[in-house]
């Protein structure tokens, strides 16, 4: 019978075979057993780069040998090798985030998760666990306020210790003394972490609390200060940092712009936190749709990666800079190399490479391509907590049901994407969920309930950078109002949709603008601006090699002809998109989401109509 082999990842890293704990001859060898039983199973070669990144290839295997030789020793059997991967039989590991209650996590932050190991696979399983155990028990120290304070405060004091900068914790602690009818110590709370604050960053947050918990502000909160004055040029680069992944969250774009331009002009920067910023600005220049801006900011981070991470993200800031114009190969390109690269970056950003490829491949009309990407993402994301990707990965999800008829499925993903946005208070990706959603309930004859989908999503965009998926839902008003036979609300939506557009670059989009317009003209009977506007949406597509979109503006373009009465001249147009369309059947709308005119049977019709007439 196999002895249980079980991993103490709280206080001292130990391991213990059938209840002793077992002696390693090195340290090393001991690390590298944790290092296994974590990743559940690794190649020679991973230890190595893990362990020894600094040696030769051919030092690394020796040094690998070696160590895997005295855990051989101390195992026995509980060490295996099989197909090139090893491994550790039945490893449970203790003090996980998964197996604590709330009750444990005070003493089980004291002792700190995996302390003293400074590889990266550690550190970036430390910071997951200390996010997930916040994530995990904040809103049990909430709901523990009104019945059992003391141990919420307890509990509370705990998370202060992994993240003292968290803000909903001295608000909560506030909370638990305020329970207690002890007003002096609460504020208390809110005036010392507040002067920790303005003394490690720089920044003047007691009126903002103060004002939060509903007490009256001091007068020496009243003046803003900068944030920056007091830091050194590293600290005001991780506290950027830090905040960036909240302010895309919250879509506070504008604001954490210029909170990272700022700690950018601070002098003596090391390339590492430089090529960080660099990054953050690309990623919220594309979140609100200013693709030049963030295209500029990727190739500034370009020119400073060294290392294998920022390499990665570089290619990440690039794909999403030039999505709407690079061909797809490109895209899938810089998405790959990102993803090679997964063992160096941090969840949120592998999971954004698997939905920027995802969204390419759907675009590309790939769907069980896109699915397994999405899987991936999502897997990921239950497993590290990230609920602004998770909205991502579910949206997208969503999207490609709907592409495949799949309307029930459809409606659920986009309603489990509003839900997880409501929930942790994400910005403009909740918005576009709604839109989605409300896309989604056209297609199945509730316009009612599309058109206040859409309003919502609007709700969401008010105040906010979000041109690309503001245009989206303009562009989906448009269409509703279009079918709905009301052509002068169709064309200002139209033309809204078009001006945020061509803000951001979006040349796909720009696209689908002007093909919407064209047909708005059309029925319009305006065939001057409906030619002009068709013909600038086939040049649009042909440059960013959307075939379905070329291959729609020709059917436009056939109708024009016979409004004009030039018949003659539509038949052949309309045969050309009727063999694009019949090549391939990844193109075949769906029924209920787009034109009949674009299907493959209203193609046949119309040639059938216009030969007769011919």
């Amino acid at each position: 019978m196999e002895s249980t082999l079980d991993i103490i990842a709280i206080g001292r890293p130990r391991v213990r075979l059938g209840g002793n704990e077992v002696r390693f001859r090195t340290q090393k060898a001991r690390d590298i057993v944790l290092f296994v039983a974590f990743e559940g199973s690794v190649s020679r070669e991973r230890i190595g780069q893990e362990f020894w990144p600094e040696l030769p290839q051919e030092d690394q295997r020796k040094c690998v040998r070696q160590e895997l030789t005295y855990v051989r020793r101390a195992l026995g059997e509980a060490l295996r090798e099989s197909g090139g991967q090893i491994s550790v039989v039945g490893a449970r590991i203790e003090g996980d985030w998964m197996s604590l209650v709330p009750d444990d996590v005070p003493s089980a932050v004291e002792g700190g998760f995996l302390p003293g190991l400074d590889y990266d696979w550690a550190s970036s399983r430390r910071r997951l666990w200390e996010q997930k155990i916040i994530d995990g028990t904040l809103g049990v120290a909430e709901n523990w306020i009104p019945e059992r304070p003391d141990t919420a405060l307890r509990l509370l004091d705990a998370l202060g210790r992994l993240d003292p900068y968290l803000e909903k914790i001295t608000l909560l602690k506030a909370a638990a003394w305020d329970s207690q009818n002890s007003p002096v110590k609460a504020r208390a709370v809110i005036l010392q972490y507040a002067q920790f604050i303005k003394g490690e960053l720089g920044m003047d947050v007691e009126a903002e609390l103060l004002e939060q918990m509903g007490w009256p502000r001091s007068s020496e909160s009243e003046s803003p200060t900068n944030e920056f004055a007091a830091l050194s040029p590293s600290q005001a680069a991780r506290l950027a940092i830090a905040h960036a992944p909240g302010w895309l969250a919250r879509s506070q774009l504008q604001l954490g712009r210029a909170r990272l331009e700022l700690a950018l002009k601070q002098p003596g920067l090391s390339p590492s936190h430089r090529a960080d910023l660099w990054f953050w600005l690309s990623r919220l220049s594309a979140e609100g749709g200013d693709l030049a801006d963030a295209l500029e900011c990727a190739r500034s981070l370009v020119g400073l990666a060294r290392s294998r991470r920022h390499v990665a993200l570089a290619h990440l800031a690039v794909a999403r800079a030039t999505f709407f114009q690079a061909p797809f190969a490109e895209l899938r390109a810089h998405c790959e190399a990102a993803l090679s690269a997964r063992r160096q970056l941090d969840p949120e950003f592998v999971v954004e490479g698997h939905v920027l490829l995802g969204t390419g491949l759907y675009f590309e009309n790939r769907l069980a391509e896109a699915s397994s990407e999405v899987k991936r993402a999502l897997r990921l994301c239950r497993q590290a907590g990230l609920p602004f990707q998770e909205v991502l990965a579910v949206s997208l999800q969503g999207s490609l049901h709907f592409k495949s008829g799949e309307f029930d499925q459809a409606r659920k993903c986009f309603e489990r994407a509003c839900s997880v946005g409501r929930d942790h208070g994400i910005g403009i990706r909740t918005g576009h969920a709604y839109s989605s959603l409300g896309r989604v309930l056209e297609a199945v004859g509730d316009s009612r309930s599309a058109f206040r989908c859409y309003e919502e999503a609007q709700r969401h965009y008010e105040g906010r950078e979000a041109r690309h998926l503001r245009a989206i839902v303009l562009s989906y008003l448009g269409d509703l109002h279009m079918r709905s036979g009301e052509l002068p609300q169709a064309l200002a939506a139209h033309r809204l949709a078009l001006a945020e557009r061509r803000l951001c670059g979006d040349t796909r989009g720009l696209a689908t603008s002007t093909r919407c317009l064209a047909r708005c003209h059309l029925s319009l009977g305006e065939f001057e601006l409906a030619e002009r506007r068709v013909r600038e949406s086939h040049s649009l597509s042909t440059a960013c090699s959307d075939e379905l979109g070329a291959m729609m503006s020709l059917v436009i373009l056939a109708h024009l002809r016979r409004a004009e009465g030039r018949v003659a001249e539509a038949i052949p147009l309309a045969k050309k998109a009727l063999d694009t369309l019949a090549s391939r059947p990844e193109f075949a709308p769906i029924p209920g989401t787009e034109d009949p005119i674009y299907t493959l049977e209203g193609i046949q019709e119309f040639i059938a109509e216009a030969v007769a007439r011919a």
